[in-house]
């Protein structure tokens, strides 16, 4: 809602009733379950993706109701907010988060704070109190009558979200933050692009993200490095920008029934989370999971665990360097690229897409890129789904000097890489953040 529909308090509240009126009323009539507090209550909206009249309603809501709660607190005290109680939020959530009271507390029941104290470790109960006081006042855990702790729906919500939570709001991935308008005023260099991550380097040595993360141990030193909980933090991520759909998004965004079979190059796949999700649900298709070295372990043990070692294999490949023949003679259908270009500059997404044309030539090999794509223009899409987008890309930023890019910015980088590479579909499906672009070799 870039132009607000109505500046008064009284109009807006007319139109948030509205807007809750036709949302339940479409909830009713699809026999979906109305929005909740309770910690067995609905958890996200994947169960409204196939209705666009109920997701159209909510977005509706949320951004009047957000556009009445700014004009109820004016400026003055908007601007307090961001500066105060939403970066509490933001700290509160991360120390809860990485203490475990998720875990510690029962989701059908509730505990005293001194045996909570005891079964997460904690010593001295005051400051705890301190975060849990705060915590129920953003609806995170609650407290009852008899002054013990028990989980609100937001809360119970955390053990699926908890390990991207843990990263993203992790030193390595907020330092940048405090760097980004020194980077902005940079010269701008075709090749060489400084991330405000690097900028913020602890070392001083301006080290890209990806250097930095393998001296990284958090959370637990003795048992996770960096790397192992990033490729945590992208399992979570996935069910984050799918809103829980897990691989029906891709199932709906891809077209897998023009490949007729073949192997599918997931390239830069990290562990194999997005190959393990998807291969049970496309027969006729192998995977070769592509990525560095380092994520070779991983991979095979999450390959193994999900019992797909004869549809998927891990490569270890440099993704910036020619594409090595395939693993038993294989020759790829398509070659899958999920939320990687974000993660560079456009100097960066040339030298890994270059590699691919040949197999699009060789091959008649396609390839899927899928990330989110911003919009060209203003209101195309509702403020809290823009926000939703434009805060990843905020952070591609902050971390690899990258982001996302608009269907305009996308062609122009395609004709930098070759001028006969051609976008032949754009798809998003309803209730995702992803969209999933085609990109074909006219030859």
């Amino acid at each position: 809602m870039y132009q607000q529909e109505a500046p008064t308090l009284t109009a807006l509240s007319r139109l948030i009733t509205d807007s809750a009126n036709t949302l339940q009323h479409l909830l009713t009539q699809y026999n979906l379950p109305p929005p909740s507090v309770s910690p067995t209550g609905r958890k996200d909206w994947s169960d409204a993706a196939a209705h666009p009249d109920i997701l159209s309603a909510r977005s509706d809501l949320i951004d009047r109701t957000q556009a009445l709660l700014n004009l109820v607190r004016g400026p003055v005290e908007t601007l307090a907010a961001y500066s105060g109680s939403m970066l509490c939020e933001i700290d509160v959530l991360r120390t809860l988060n990485l203490l475990k009271v998720h875990e510690a507390v029962p989701l059908d029941g509730s505990l005293s704070i001194s045996d909570l104290a005891a079964k997460i470790g904690v010593r001295d109960e005051r400051p705890l109190v301190k975060q849990l006081r705060f915590a129920y006042l953003m609806g995170l855990f609650r407290q009852t009558d008899d002054g013990q702790v028990a989980h609100t729906a937001l809360s119970a919500a955390l053990p699926e979200s908890s390990a991207w939570i843990e990263w993203r709001t992790g030193k390595l991935a907020s330092q940048g933050a405090h760097e980004v308008a020194k980077a902005i005023l940079l010269p701008v260099e075709q090749e060489q692009v400084v991330a405000p991550c690097a900028l913020a380097d602890p070392l001083g040595k301006n080290r890209a993200f990806w250097v930095q993360i393998e001296d990284v141990k958090e959370a637990a030193p003795e048992q996770e490095t960096g790397t192992e909980l990033y490729s945590r933090a992208m399992r979570g991520l996935l069910l984050h920008q799918n809103s829980g759909g897990g691989a029906a998004t891709y199932l709906q965004g891809l077209d897998w029934d023009s490949l007729k079979g073949g192997t599918i190059v997931d390239v830069g796949g990290g562990n194999g989370h997005v190959a393990v999700e998807l291969a049970p649900w496309v027969n006729g298709m192998s995977f070769v999971v592509q990525d560095r070295p380092q994520n070779e372990k991983p991979a095979r043990e999450l390959i193994e665990a999900h019992r797909l070692a004869d549809r998927i294999q891990f490569q270890a490949h440099d993704f910036l360097t020619p594409q090595p023949e395939l693993p038993d003679g294989k020759v790829p259908a398509a070659y899958l690229l999920v939320r990687v270009l974000q993660d560079w500059p456009d100097a960066g997404c040339i030298r890994i897409l270059k590699p691919l044309v040949r197999g699009m030539e060789k091959y008649r090999a396609k390839t899927w890129i899928i990330g989110r794509l911003l919009p060209d223009g203003f209101g195309e899409m509702s403020v809290h789904e823009e926000k939703n987008l434009r805060n990843m890309d905020l952070l591609g930023f902050n971390l690899h000097g990258g982001g996302d890019r608009s269907e305009r910015e996308l062609k122009s980088l395609l004709g930098m890489v070759d001028t006969k590479l051609r976008i032949n579909k754009i798809s998003r499906p309803p209730q995702s953040v992803l969209s999933f672009v085609e990109v074909v070799l006219d030859v």
